[in-house]
């Protein structure tokens, strides 16, 4: 009787360990399709103290953009192909294959300037569950395109600035807008003080074939300020994710363990009974 439970217990572990492992292994997936196309402003603006200072060349650039453009070309579980052209005022271009897994937030072959996530995240979900960003959704907005409104999810942090002794020097703020359906980046901004200059650059899109957009979007939040402190990357929800991580595998590896150990109770018992049969 007492084999018995101990196989039918090893037999519940194991079907615990096969369960676990089914879930670990949905990953999450894209709400874009193939063909799906973004169109996207940016604008940089610039300030300082210094009358004399002159704008950075990387910001004169970015106001020598006419348009960014994303067109997504293949979808493979969770990692999405895009070839983005970025399309200045002078008519030149230059354009890159970005892969992104939405699952890791891992980019291969390049980096592309628009990040993409998986479809339908809530408040407090990961942007990348099984990636090392520990930044969560804050809340879920609503943004106006004129003739057409669509849910977004918001991560809003900011953070001071330091310098290499720590002292605070600045202040950074960062708001990211990503479409709730597709999972696809709608407006970023970054903004930067400091004693200097004070440096804001937007991303905003401006079009796409997915839905029309007939005005410059406007965002509804359900708060005036979301919080920063359920998305501010911080080394406590690093550690946190951390101590669960062991625990999972601490769990997993007891399971193992308890199959074994009771496979080989049960098989030593067959043994025993053979050879009292023979006798």
């Amino acid at each position: 009787m007492k084999k018995k439970q101990v196989l039918a217990f090893a037999l519940l572990a194991l079907l615990w360990f096969a369960t676990v492992g089914q879930t670990l292994g949905q990953t999450r997936t894209a709400g874009v399709h193939e063909d799906d196309k973004f169109t996207y402003t940016i604008t940089a603006f610039w300030s300082s103290v210094n009358a004399s200072a002159t704008v950075p060349d990387d910001l004169v650039g970015i106001n020598g953009t006419l348009y960014y453009r994303v067109a997504v070309s293949t979808i493979l579980a969770s990692n999405v192909t895009t070839q983005d052209t970025w399309h200045y005022s002078n008519g030149t271009e230059s354009t890159a294959i970005v892969v992104q897994d939405v699952d890791s937030g891992s980019s291969y072959v390049m980096k592309g300037l628009v990040n993409v996530v998986g479809s339908n995240l809530g408040p407090g979900d990961l942007l990348y569950p099984t990636g090392n960003d520990p930044r969560r959704i804050n809340q879920t907005i609503s943004v106006d395109y004129g003739s057409s409104k669509r849910d977004a999810s918001a991560v809003v942090y900011d953070f001071p600035t330091l310098d290499s002794l720590n002292n605070v020097v600045g202040y950074e703020k960062s708001a990211f807008y990503f479409d709730k359906a597709t999972g696809m980046l709608v407006a970023r901004s970054d903004f930067t003080s400091n004693a200097a200059e004070n440096v804001s650059i937007v991303i905003l899109l401006a079009n796409t074939n997915l839905w029309s957009i007939t005005k410059s979007p406007s965002i509804t939040s359900s708060s005036s300020t979301p919080s920063a402190s359920s998305s501010t990357p911080t080394p406590d929800s690093v550690q946190v994710f951390g101590i669960t991580l062991l625990a999972f595998v601490a769990s997993v590896v007891a399971a193992i363990v308890i199959a074994v150990v009771a496979f080989a109770v049960v098989l030593r018992g067959r043994r025993g009974r053979k050879k009292k049969f023979r006798r």
